[in-house]
């Protein structure tokens, strides 16, 4: 018989501290996360004039040499500038694709030369929103347009001429 009962009692009290123990631990981890969960939150009003994007210029993308919808955009977000292309963006698929700003409002479809633009680096995708950091000494005012452009054919797939905002 104590045998019987020591068994129950032993399975009671592993039960009870089993169910005991995930309560503790799952309450430590809980207590944790809801802590520090609210300092970020609470600051998250107070810096969204600071992170909210600030939109300067923008533009609608025009066929080039392939047809390249969409829409462009430059923001400036925590004193970073940066070029997005919104969902709707796409464009074909082509060898050596670049983003650049180039300085005409209508950059020419093949023959782009060195001096009229500044590339921000390979396209990331074909289609979808993407984005591109500006470098901080660039002098956006000399840049007109944003282009998606082949390299290897120095052909323009695509543009966006970048209009201020008002």
């Amino acid at each position: 018989m104590k045998s019987p009962a020591f068994a129950l009692s032993l399975m009671v009290l592993l039960g009870t501290g089993c169910m005991a123990q995930p309560r503790s631990t799952s309450a430590t981890p809980s207590t944790a996360q809801a802590t520090p969960a609210p300092s970020p939150l609470a600051s998250a009003p107070v810096a969204s004039p600071a992170t909210s994007p600030a939109l300067s210029r923008s533009g609608a993308f025009v066929n080039g040499e392939h047809e390249t919808l969409g829409k462009a955009r430059i923001i400036t977000e925590n004193g970073s500038r940066f070029i997005e292309f919104d969902q709707a963006f796409k464009t074909d698929s082509g060898p050596d694709l670049f983003v650049i700003l180039t300085r005409q409002n209508q950059p020419p479809i093949t023959g782009i030369r060195e001096q009229d633009y500044v590339s921000l680096g390979m396209l990331q995708s074909t289609s979808g929103n993407q984005r591109y950091a500006i470098p901080a000494d660039l002098n956006l005012s000399e840049f007109a347009s944003v282009t998606i452009w082949c390299r290897q054919f120095n052909a323009n797939f695509g543009y966006a001429q970048l209009l201020p905002q008002t």
